[in-house]
């Protein structure tokens, strides 16, 4: 079992974030590099299930759990840094993401803003 985090980042991840996560070592595909800017929340959630990653996002209708249960998914990262910029971002990404493993964070939401990580997990086994 491959226990390494792998990423799909959104299309409102900044460019240089995405070249951070890469060097700090994530496997990570960005929805961006894909040709794939504007695309649903739908789409973007069926290809993080295709390809078994975790969603990082600053959007917040990830974190709805009606329409994206918990534990339906390989999980999501909702990032709520205010003020949302790079040199606010990376740094509690590398903090957050390093302390992490996969299956801590696997099937779950996870909420990080500047002094919390939350994160939500299903009750339920996975489908």
């Amino acid at each position: 079992m491959d226990n390494r985090i792998k990423l799909l980042t959104d299309e409102n991840i900044f460019t240089a974030t995405v070249t951070f996560l890469r060097k700090m070592g994530f496997d990570l595909i960005d929805i961006s590099e894909l040709q794939l800017k504007g695309s649903e929340d739908d789409e973007i959630a069926a290809l993080a299930n295709k390809e078994n990653r975790i969603i990082l996002t600053f959007d917040k209708h990830f974190g709805n759990i009606i329409k994206f249960p918990i534990g339906c998914n390989p999980g999501v990262i909702l990032v709520r840094i205010n003020p949302l910029s790079i040199e606010m971002v990376n740094p509690r990404l590398e903090k957050i993401l390093s302390e992490v493993r996969f299956e801590d964070i696997s099937r779950s939401l996870v909420i990080i803003d500047n002094a919390t990580c939350r994160i939500r997990r299903c009750s339920q086994p996975a489908p």
